[in-house]
């Protein structure tokens, strides 16, 4: 029996950040062998031909597929960790116009970076936007395992106006290399990198002054003080990420 065509609106693709350059078509196809047979693969690849870019789009028949695929998040494929999630298919590499900008958005993906362009600060990187707007941070894209740098980055403006004027600079030429620039998709927690910790948990406190411990970076709990009574809840907050690098966390673009 044929199977139903996915509804009207129903997410049905899966992106993977972090394929292994060797993998190959069968290789996804195997790896999802338990989801369903992909009905498209989209392996991703640099616009000049050359090195494939780490990314991969990946079809299913039914959003129920995609989302039992999704679960496969943070497992090997050809002995590399890969990051799923349930998305829209990534653009093709190129000069044309940017993708739809996501609500609020204030973070640009920046690819095919030359390698000399990856410092401690994103100065380099700063000042090429510099007439867009304030930039807040920089992320450089790295290999998890080797921290080797892989050409592409992220930059967060302050101000959500500011990406509308960064993205047109796609296409420009900036060390030798016509960068591409477009809109950064939602950043999805799964997948890692930076942010803050804001889960919320429940766990019994131990040790003094009432401090209890929990999970994800809130809890409450209930402890003893030096005199054997009960005293009230206590909190703890994981501190926000800070930093410069990041491991395949973004975005699709």
């Amino acid at each position: 029996m044929a199977k139903a065509a996915p509804a009207e609106g129903e997410l049905t693709w899966v992106v993977l950040k972090n394929v292994a350059w060797a993998a190959t078509e069968d290789d996804i196809k195997t790896f999802f062998a338990d989801v369903g047979e992909p009905t498209e693969i989209k392996i991703g690849s640099f616009p000049d031909g050359g090195s494939r870019d780490g990314i991969a789009s990946v079809n299913f028949s039914s959003g129920d597929e995609a989302t039992k695929a999704a679960e496969l998040n943070e497992t090997e494929l050809c002995w590399r960790t890969v990051y799923i999630s349930v998305n829209q298919p990534r653009k093709a590499w190129g000069n044309e116009g940017p993708s739809e900008k996501p609500e609020g958005c204030t973070t640009v993906f920046v690819g095919r970076l030359s390698d000399d362009i990856w410092d401690e600060d994103g100065s380099q990187l700063k000042e090429f936007f510099s007439d867009c707007g304030a930039v807040s941070n920089v992320r450089f894209m790295t290999d998890r395992e080797t921290q080797a740098f892989k050409g592409c980055a992220w930059v967060d403006f302050e101000e959500s106006e500011s990406t509308e004027e960064a993205v047109k600079l796609n296409g420009s030429e900036l060390m030798g290399r016509n960068v591409k620039v477009d809109y950064a998709a939602p950043r999805v927690d799964s997948w890692g990198g930076g942010g803050d910790s804001k889960g919320k948990g429940k766990g019994k406190g131990k040790g003094k002054d009432g401090k209890g411990k929990g999970k994800d970076g809130k809890g409450k709990g209930k402890g003893k003080d030096s005199k054997g009574k009960s005293k009230g809840k206590g909190k703890g907050k994981a501190p926000a990420f800070e930093g410069n690098k990041a491991t395949f966390d973004d975005d699709s673009d």
